[in-house]
């Protein structure tokens, strides 16, 4: 993982490590967490990119890590399930339901603005 880079990195994976009884399996990380700290983001990041599943979200905010893989995540049926989705479901972390609730925030007179970050090569205009 690119998030285990430099010593500050290095110093959270020691903390990670020691974590190995909280374990934390859902999509949104900031629920049902007592305290979000690093070690805990990081172990749980960890698992679902051993588990294949690269997003994740904290609140309103999208985690996603670049698998150097093709998972099948982008395909046109993919893209049509978040398109429909309405505003009370709460679907699984994905790219395509941050552009969903960007666009239909758009379509409801509000203005909109995402924020991509990460390390050169990471991925970002995939």
């Amino acid at each position: 993982l690119a998030l285990l880079s430099g010593s500050r990195g290095v110093e959270l994976a020691c903390l990670a490590e020691q974590m190995a009884g909280r374990t934390l399996d859902a999509d949104d990380l900031a629920r049902g967490v007592a305290h979000l700290d690093d070690a805990t983001i990081l172990r749980t990041l960890h698992e679902r990119y051993d588990g294949r599943v690269i997003y994740s979200s904290v609140n309103r905010m999208l985690i996603a890590i670049n698998p150097y893989e093709e998972l099948g995540l982008y395909s046109a049926a993919k893209l049509a399930e978040y398109a429909a989705l309405g505003t009370e479901s709460a679907p699984p972390p994905h790219a395509y339901a941050v552009a969903s609730a960007a666009f239909k925030g758009l379509l409801a007179g509000g203005s909109q603005s995402i924020v991509i970050t990460g390390e050169s090569g990471a991925g970002k205009t995939e």
